[in-house]
């Protein structure tokens, strides 16, 4: 095979990881918006902060490994990858990542709601003296 096409085979394949490691980070944002309720405007916020990030990155891959010309089957590479990781592990990770996250907010309440039961209990002789007066 010569230069040039495993060349450009290469850049296929790197095309494709990037596609897949794309949607792996929407995936992330995606976990994060099952975990944590959102408004339009922080959808519309971390939408237009990835599609910032997924721009230029690609920009940065073609520019790095092409010289900055794009072809079509840079694109293609892309969707390819977005698709293959889309059939085979989205679903997962969406679900993993709103499961931790849903942990990891509980732990991090977890001493806020300690401290209002321990107030409660506290506040109680209070109220009962108060109640008498």
């Amino acid at each position: 095979m010569s230069q040039v096409i495993s060349r450009e085979a290469l850049l296929f394949l790197m095309a494709a990881g990037q596609g897949a490691g794309l949607l792996f980070l929407y995936d992330l944002l995606r976990g994060l918006r099952r975990a944590v309720l959102h408004g339009g405007i922080a959808t519309a916020a971390e939408d237009l902060l990835y599609w910032v990030f997924a721009g230029i990155s690609t920009f940065a891959l073609v520019f790095a490994e092409n010289n900055g010309i794009f072809r079509g089957y840079i694109l293609l590479g892309i969707l390819l990858g977005m698709i293959l990781y889309h059939q085979t592990l989205s679903r997962p990770v969406v679900w993993l990542t709103a499961f931790v996250l849903k942990w990891v907010l509980k732990l991090l309440c977890l001493p806020v709601k300690l401290m209002q039961k321990g107030l409660q209990i506290a506040a109680r002789p209070v109220r009962r003296l108060r109640r008498r007066i």
